[in-house]
């Protein structure tokens, strides 16, 4: 999936033309969600990026800035290293592209707390990787007061990969769920199986005590798949326990010192002082393990539904919930995309092209085709969302019409107006278009009033047909390209 965030000069400059006073609701909220309301890949970093932003002062001291933030804490929720964003980040005059995967999107603003929640699934050399290019290129080096991992977020091991491998090549033809062979989904079965599973609070346990348990579960499952290793006709070779357990000590040693076993009651505590927190999900609505395409899904809750689980918050203290959705469709991997037959070749490589649209992780091409809104209200409703951002609306310049899929048609002629569980239904299912102008040249417009009228038609339809009021409207991939819209006198007064 594809975060994507500026940051400038100083790690964060603040424009103060950029961020202004919404509104006090967003303001005042004790915690603000920003989640993709699609497969992943809606530009979801971009907008926590600016949430953080907000409240913060600038007051020129020379050549840096004197930032007082308004939100204190930043959660990640859930996932792992299967998803990615790219922080571009001036270095004097030096642009540098810096991939995370497992870093919450904040990790550097030093005034933030950054915790990675429970509901992750860490695979602690990329999180070293990652930490160490932050401290050997960058000169950034996080302290535990600054980064937190919960102690009851789970761990990815390798055999975890090895598991996930193995049952990807075992499948046949549209049974391949298309994943990214990150070892996520078996490290959550695991979790799940309770017994197998290893913790990050198991970093804590005496060193023996650990070695028991890696050589036990190494046993299982050396045993496990190499059987199912055999059957496939797959080249397995069995894992030495005391190279895995000499690689996790090792490992250990690092990142031990960031686990903190009372990361979800600082966050509550921290929410009930009314200190704004910022909850980032990972993947994207449709990927959830209970309400996705399933088996085309990944493996945790990628829906605001699952935050309390995965973070320690309670439900009574998600303020505001923000869904961001791309202005067309798009999907990386296996899985139903409504439309992607009905869009002749050239329109949706055009749409590829333009809008990057090339994985962050893998660099696969992602499939490309008209928003499907169906879907998009579906994900917004369920999740509670009550406000919208809609990026790349500057990728559909390029158009003179554009088509919003609003209903769907099964081959027996039955007509949907809501997304159904089945997902071969869903590879079946007919898009019924709503044809619109395009929305004219819109890449250097801040404003949402000096929009041209059609781009306006297009966001207000998708805002009337949801529900949920869009709030954010994105322009393009630089952190100053994009507009807010007025939000309506009811959600202020809630």
């Amino acid at each position: 999936m594809l975060f994507v965030l500026l940051l400038h000069s100083n790690f964060m400059h603040y424009h103060p033309t950029t961020i202004t006073p919404m509104d006090s609701k967003l303001y005042n909220a004790r915690s603000i969600v920003a989640f993709g309301a699609q497969v992943g890949d809606e530009g979801k970093g971009k907008f926590v990026d600016l949430l953080s932003s907000m409240g913060r002062s600038p007051s020129k001291k020379g050549s840096s800035y004197d930032i007082t933030t308004h939100v204190k804490y930043s959660v990640r929720a859930n996932g792992g290293h299967n998803a990615g964003h790219v922080i571009k980040i001036m270095k004097g005059d030096e642009l540098i592209s810096f991939d995370v995967h497992l870093l919450p999107s904040t990790i550097f603003h030093d005034d933030i707390i950054s915790v990675m929640g429970a509901g992750m699934a860490i695979y602690m050399p990329q999180l070293v990787k990652e930490l160490e290019r932050a401290r050997n290129e960058l000169g950034i080096e996080r302290t535990p007061e600054q980064l937190k991992i919960s102690s009851r977020a789970h761990i990815i091991m390798p055999w975890h990969i090895t598991e996930d491998c193995i049952n990807e090549a075992s499948r046949t033809g549209k049974n391949k769920i298309g994943t990214t062979k990150s070892g996520i989904g078996p490290a959550y079965a695991d979790k799940c199986a309770r017994s197998r599973a290893m913790r990050m609070g198991d970093l804590c346990m005496p060193v023996a005590d650990i070695q028991e348990k890696i050589f036990r579960v190494c046993r299982y499952k050396n045993v496990v798949l190499g059987a199912l290793a055999a059957e496939h006709k797959i080249e397995f070779e069995p894992f030495d326990p005391q190279q895995v357990f000499d690689k996790f000590m090792e490992l250990r040693s690092y990142v031990m010192p960031y686990v903190f076993e009372g990361a979800e009651a600082m966050l509550r505590e921290a929410s009930n002082r009314g200190d704004s927190i910022l909850v980032e999900l990972a993947n994207g609505f449709f990927l959830d393990i209970d309400w996705s395409t399933s088996p085309y899904c990944t493996s945790s809750h990628t829906t605001t539904l699952g935050i309390p689980q995965s973070t320690g918050l309670l439900p009574n203290s998600l303020d505001v919930i923000l869904g961001v959705s791309k202005v067309y469709s798009v999907r990386v991997g296996a899985g139903p995309l409504v439309g992607e037959s009905e869009i002749e070749s050239e329109t949706a490589d055009a749409i590829r092209v333009v809008g990057n649209e090339f994985g962050t992780t893998t660099g696969r091409p992602r499939r490309c085709t008209w928003l499907d809104l169906v879907a998009l209200k579906h994900s917004l409703t369920t999740s509670g969302a009550n406000i919208c951002a809609l990026t790349m609306l500057d990728v559909l310049s390029q158009f003179k019409e554009i088509k919003i899929c609003t209903a769907y048609e099964l081959p027996d002629g039955t007509i949907l107006d809501h997304v159904p569980f089945s997902a071969q239904q869903q590879f079946d299912a007919k898009p019924i278009y709503t044809t619109m102008p395009g929305p004219g040249e819109v890449a250097d417009v801040r404003q949402y009033d000096l929009l041209p009228q059609s781009a306006k038609d297009i966001v207000e339809f998708i805002e009337e047909f949801t529900g949920v009021p869009v709030h954010f409207v994105s322009v393009g991939p630089e952190r100053e390209a994009f507009m807010t819209k007025p939000l309506p006198l009811d959600f202020l007064a809630n």
